[in-house]
């Protein structure tokens, strides 16, 4: 049973604030541990609410505004049913600190809470956002600010020079999830819109200007020229997504492009990939990273001191300038014609029964046997899992969970 003595938290959270369900999740858990009451308030869906009652807590399905942009309330407005409801669940809960994550959340709990109550924030969909007054003012309000990503702490700074070094970056959680025994490449590729007897190179990150999506649209048309049986595959949503597809469209790469919205089934989609492209280090992006190196899918990524952390000791050439379509062109052209080591074994440990040798892209047209390209080892198996094993451990739902413990303690 929960200690009752112990600090209350409530953990609010909003349905577009990407990793946030998860590391929500890996919070709840944390407490449990701690013997800490936790109350999950959001918009959960039925599975979500069945990983929350098993992780020890009490949840409330909280329907909350998107709210694009924050917006100051009019001086007397009656106060929106979210905040009425939020006020109501946090004096039934006897609440000490409510735990945000996301905007739409913050701006909400903002309203809810009073002026010096105990609020944590941890945002990770900052990127794209107007630096409008109402959100400089809202970003204030916090006592603790978290950003979960390089990107995002960009994204902050440039609403707010000032916040740039009181917020703090903890990483989302970056734990590799298991591929089903049932797993077929074809017929996941085909639900995602792609061909299975195409090579497919993925870039997974919210459609929001500023994120590299315009250099990777860039090199795939490069790519493509030279490539012709290449697909890339764009994963999450945005509010650039037409945009981005109407820049394919003028390039002539229309045909070779596929934008899906967000998706849960990432580990199958990473799975699906000959090659992982990272533009930006978005939140997730070190679990996407880590996901493709357990499966021995090469990944072309930027230079930020997580990502080295994570890729370097694997593949020290991972690594392509900002914004550079040529280099990144040149980087997917190199790993497409190189094949990963056939660690079979890696894969069958989560559920993949693959057979590398027709994930081979050929140069000269759709012929998936070309004489000439071998398989070639990227490094020592040992030193790259024990590379990959010591990532995970830095970037785990336990390492963040113990860096937000810290913040607890300080405002508890």
């Amino acid at each position: 049973m929960p200690n009752t003595d112990a600090p209350h938290i409530l953990q609010l959270f909003s349905s577009d604030s990407g990793f946030a369900f998860q590391d929500m999740l890996a919070l709840t858990r944390h407490c449990r541990r701690q013997d800490r009451p936790t109350l999950v308030v959001g918009p959960l869906n039925r599975v979500q609410q069945e990983q929350v009652a098993l992780a020890g807590a009490r949840w409330v399905n909280l329907a909350l505004p998107a709210c694009p942009e924050p917006r100051r309330p009019a001086l007397f407005a009656k106060p929106p049913e979210p905040v009425v409801q939020l006020r109501r669940l946090m004096a039934d809960f006897e609440a000490d600190l409510v735990h945000c994550h996301g905007v739409p959340a913050l701006s909400i709990a903002a309203q809810a809470l009073p002026p010096r109550a105990p609020l944590v924030a941890s945002l990770g969909d900052l990127s794209g956002r107007q630096p409008t007054r109402a959100l400089r003012q809202l970003l204030r309000r916090p006592q603790a600010l978290v950003v979960t990503a390089e990107s995002e702490r960009a994204a902050l700074q440039g609403i707010d020079p000032r916040f740039d070094g009181s917020a703090c970056l903890i990483y989302s959680a970056a734990d590799p999830r298991g591929i089903s025994s049932d797993f077929d490449l074809g017929r996941k590729r085909r639900s995602l819109g792609v061909r299975s007897e195409t090579a497919v190179i993925g870039a997974l990150s919210p459609a929001v200007r500023g994120l590299g999506l315009e250099t990777v649209i860039e090199a795939a048309a490069t790519i493509t020229r030279d490539f012709p049986n290449v697909e890339f595959l764009f994963v999450g949503d945005g509010a650039d997504q037409e945009r981005l597809a109407m820049k394919a469209h003028e390039l002539g790469i229309s045909g070779a492009t596929v934008f899906r919205g967000d998706r849960v089934d990432i580990p199958e989609i990473i799975a699906s990939l000959n090659v992982l492209v990272i533009p930006r280090e978005t939140p997730g992006a070190i679990a996407h990273a880590l996901q493709a190196l357990t499966l021995q899918i090469p990944v072309v990524s930027v230079r930020t001191p997580a990502l080295c952390d994570v890729l370097e000791p694997v593949d020290p050439q991972a690594f392509v300038p900002c914004d550079d379509a040529v280099a990144l062109a040149r980087a997917l052209a190199v790993r497409l014609e190189i094949l990963p080591p056939p660690n079979q074994e890696g894969y069958a440990e989560y559920g993949l029964n693959l057979n590398l040798r027709d994930m081979l892209v050929s140069t000269a047209g759709f012929d998936l046997d070309q004489v000439g390209l071998e398989a070639q080892w990227r490094g020592d198996e040992s030193q790259m899992q024990q590379a990959i094993t010591k990532a995970q451990a830095r970037y785990s739902s336990r390492a963040m969970a113990d860096a937000i413990e810290e913040i607890y303690q300080s405002l508890v």
